[in-house]
């Protein structure tokens, strides 16, 4: 019987990045109205090094597969809570993650199914005039809500910045009703996570 391949060991470099994502997980998990320590920009995780702890943690053909976009676009087709999914006003951030809110490999059930390629739902707060409300470095103050962890987090600042094209806002809806999207909303969101996931392909073959 063949032997089965084992996965790629992945690299300190790749580890060191997981755990930041892990240790700011813990930290909004013990403070979620808190913010994440300020790290040296030279040691936040860049596009190339992204993609390499990809690699080395799903250990598959391709990261990004046009299979796993049509899978994603037909979800989103069918998907009857697609305001809780996609709310309005907020930004939807595509970002492979390729392990989980513990910094763990993910399990072959997981990898398969994609659940790697994280919806991360941010909110960029803005006065009541639409400016934006800026943070102590004078960046506009976010919050990842949901996507990774179950608590409020700033792995956004761990995102690098070739990576935040592939996002977009999500338009208000017409209807007020919870579930009540019209087909025109519906097929603007799958055009707008088709073109975020297709540059995350370009950044990240």
């Amino acid at each position: 019987m063949e032997k089965m391949s084992q996965p790629l060991d992945p690299s300190d470099r790749s580890r060191e990045i997981s755990k930041m994502y892990a240790s700011e997980a813990d930290r909004a998990s013990r403070d979620e109205n808190g913010a994440m320590s300020s790290k040296d920009p030279e040691k936040l995780p860049k596009v190339n090094e992204h993609r390499d702890m990809c690699i080395e943690y799903l250990d598959v053909p391709e990261i990004l597969p046009d299979s796993l976009l049509k899978k994603r676009l037909e979800e989103i087709s069918l998907d009857s809570h697609l305001k809780e999914h996609f709310p309005a006003g907020r930004r939807i951030q595509l970002l492979p993650i390729p392990f989980s809110v513990n910094g763990n490999r993910l399990d072959s059930k997981e990898i398969e199914d994609g659940d790697y390629v994280r919806n991360l739902i941010i909110h960029e707060y803005t006065y009541d005039d639409g400016s934006p409300v800026l943070d102590s470095s004078g960046n506009q103050f976010k919050k990842v809500l949901s996507g990774f962890s179950l608590y409020q987090t700033d792995i956004h600042k761990l995102i690098p910045s070739e990576l935040t094209e592939c996002s977009f806002i999500v338009p208000p809806y017409s209807d007020p009703g919870l579930h009540r999207v019209t087909e025109e909303e519906r097929q603007h969101i799958m055009d707008e996570y088709e073109k975020a996931f297709k540059k995350m392909q370009e950044l990240l073959r």
